[in-house]
């Protein structure tokens, strides 16, 4: 099975990538799961994924060969949003993104939604934070298993989001504690190479929304860009 967690940057996507994870390695059953973060599907698929049973790859701009899949229903895919001013704010206080830079990469990511909305899970940011169970139910059930109530309890007690702001704020401040093979460095930033959790990864609940963050101009102007888009948040 091929599994592709995207959608939104800043919307959940690493969280799903995590539960997606924890599922496939309770049911596996003593298959190999191959795991990572890359837009290049179709060096994955030939270069990895014969070896593997399941193959579970995080992206946010796959290539064409991973739209093709998409949009043939060749994969599970599944899809993390939020209300995009805020994805917005959110990237540029943890990834220190420019207003124009974030903009364009939201702007990017919801026209990946359009050609994933009717072939993939969609799962809004809100539900995550306010029903994370049953979030966690509706992926492992559209990977196609049922789990049982401990297993929901561990997976949502493992990525709840105390516990995920502890272990980012240690690869924050601490980079000492970790071994550099559980590591990846990208340049600008680091992450753990297992739950994909970038340092500062998870911001304080103290931190400024969207509407407080953003200008007044750049809430203008990001409202007329993504206007086209306002249909993916419809209920």
């Amino acid at each position: 099975m091929l599994v592709l967690c995207t959608g939104m940057y800043r919307s959940g996507s690493t969280w799903s990538y995590n539960v997606s994870r924890e599922t496939l390695l309770l049911r596996n059953e003593g298959g190999t799961l191959y795991c990572d973060a890359v837009d290049d599907i179709q060096g994955v698929l030939i270069n990895k994924a014969p070896e593997y049973h399941h193959v579970l790859l995080k992206c946010h701009s796959p290539d064409e060969l991973g739209k093709s899949l998409i949009m043939h229903d060749c994969c599970k895919v599944i899809v993390t949003f939020r209300e995009p001013l805020e994805a917005i704010s959110s990237a540029m206080q943890v990834f220190g993104w420019t207003f124009a830079e974030a903009l364009n990469r939201i702007e990017s990511s919801l026209e990946l939604i359009k050609v994933c909305l009717n072939h993939a899970l969609c799962i809004n940011h809100e539900r995550i934070k306010s029903h994370p169970k049953d979030e966690i139910i509706r992926i492992a059930t559209y990977l196609g298993y049922q789990i049982d109530n401990s297993a929901v309890e561990r997976i949502n007690d493992k990525f709840n989001w105390d516990k995920v702001k502890v272990f980012t704020d240690r690869l924050a401040l601490d980079r000492s504690s970790f071994a550099e093979d559980e590591l990846k460095d990208t340049g600008l930033s680091y992450y753990d190479q297992v739950t994909l959790f970038h340092r500062g990864h998870v911001r304080d609940r103290s931190a400024p929304s969207w509407n407080v963050y953003l200008t007044e101009d750049q809430q203008e102007l990001a409202r007329i860009r993504l206007a086209h888009s306002s249909v993916l948040f419809q209920d």
